[in-house]
């Protein structure tokens, strides 16, 4: 999983086992979500927005919007979000620069990932 992500990081490095932990937590959610209706998965924006209202961190909530977007994705445009593309969207979101290679899902990392999560208000693009 993520071997091309190994070329920006040190094998076990801290950064990258964040990464792998961010990735694998969306992976566990993404069966809650499916269980969603399409109302109730866009309802996510608003539940997202009370919590940053309330003063959390976007980082907070970063696994959990990744999910939404994945499923959204899957119902929407039928495609799934593969763990490299959420891997360059959680590095992305954190102000890094993601290099990945021609195939690998560019676009649709970054204009469903980040600007879901860079929305000043949270408002579903989907």
């Amino acid at each position: 999983m993520l071997s091309s992500m190994k070329k920006f990081f040190k094998e076990g490095s801290k950064d990258l086992k964040r990464i792998y932990k961010l990735v694998e937590e969306v992976n566990r959610l993404e069966g809650k979500y499916e269980r969603y209706s399409d109302l109730e998965l866009s309802g996510m924006k608003d539940r997202f927005k009370s919590i940053l209202d309330a003063g959390d961190n976007i980082l907070d909530i970063q696994a959990e919007a990744f999910a939404v977007v994945r499923e959204a994705s899957k119902r929407v445009l039928n495609l799934r979000h593969h763990d490299v593309q959420l891997a360059g969207g959680f590095v992305l979101i954190e102000g890094g620069i993601a290099q990945m290679n021609t195939g690998e899902g560019r676009h649709l990392s970054l204009l469903c990932l980040a600007i879901y999560m860079h929305c000043t208000e949270m408002v579903c693009i989907l």
